[in-house]
């Protein structure tokens, strides 16, 4: 359980910080994004719940 910007994070959901780069003008850049870890069978899949952007902390 966390406090603080979310109110509860589950088992199995993290912040996962993603290397972006920009089609625009090459820039590389990082984004948040809220990621559930879920079984499907025998394997583990990440499901984004929500993209936090690039201006989270």
């Amino acid at each position: 359980m966390t406090i603080g910007v979310f109110s509860v994070i589950q088992d199995g959901m993290y912040i996962r910080r993603t290397t972006i780069k920009s089609k625009k003008d090459g820039e590389t850049y990082f984004t948040h994004r809220l990621v559930e870890s879920v079984r499907v069978g025998n394997k583990v899949k990440q499901r984004t719940i929500i993209n936090l952007g690039k201006n989270f902390p």
